[in-house]
């Protein structure tokens, strides 16, 4: 049994290596480029039959996804914190386990609870890293006459379907922080399990 224990955390130490490096060299895809806002082609979609007042209210119902995805963000800032506070507080229990001997099965463990922690603070640190959110209108858009000819309705149209595109944009970003704070969260358990071990075999 003794013997099977150096295996066991070699086995899960590799893979955690090997999913360390996977980790670091995967490359986030690049952002979507916003579209170049040209004032004509969205117009021309609007019909004149159609309600101006609806068409504002769903531009500011939609716009309050921006407060909302704002929220999210800094939601999985103070997970990312306390996750890693957690796990570089649960790595202080290693040395409370005492010297063990080298290449024994606590030695193996504490290395095992160590890669977790690393692998923690890393996702950590993916799930903190600053992103770039959108967010509309840019005013220099509207100082044209086409803008400034449009009636209210084909205005507020248009304003909709860049909220929709930036709301998306904002919304898979928030969405990549939350799965690196599970992640994180996800190995600061494994950490735990490795310390029980190491502290049942001393």
């Amino acid at each position: 049994m003794s013997g099977l224990i150096p295996l066991l955390a070699a086995a899960m130490g590799g893979s955690a290596l090997t999913w360390l490096i996977v980790r670091l060299r995967r490359r986030p895809p690049p952002p979507p480029v916003a579209p170049v806002e040209e004032a004509p082609a969205p117009i021309k979609d609007w019909d004149e039959s159609w309600n101006p007042k609806t068409v504002q209210l769903a531009y500011e119902q939609s716009r309050e996804m921006y407060r909302q995805a704002d929220e999210t963000s800094e939601v999985h800032n103070r997970k990312a914190v306390q996750v890693f506070a957690i796990a570089s507080a649960i790595a202080t229990v290693g040395p409370a386990l005492g010297k063990v001997a080298l290449w024994s099965d606590g030695w193996w463990l504490s290395v095992g609870a160590g890669m977790m922690w690393l692998l923690a603070a890393i996702e950590c640190w993916r799930a903190f890293t600053p992103r770039t959110y959108e967010f509309d209108p840019d005013p220099a858009t509207f100082l044209d006459a086409d803008w400034l000819a449009a009636s209210p309705g084909a205005f507020y149209f248009h304003r909709l379907e860049a909220v929709r595109d930036s709301v998306q944009h904002n919304m898979d970003l928030n969405n990549e922080r939350g799965k690196a704070v599970r992640a994180a969260l996800k190995c600061a358990l494994v950490e735990v399990g490795f310390l029980l071990a190491a502290l049942l075999w001393r």
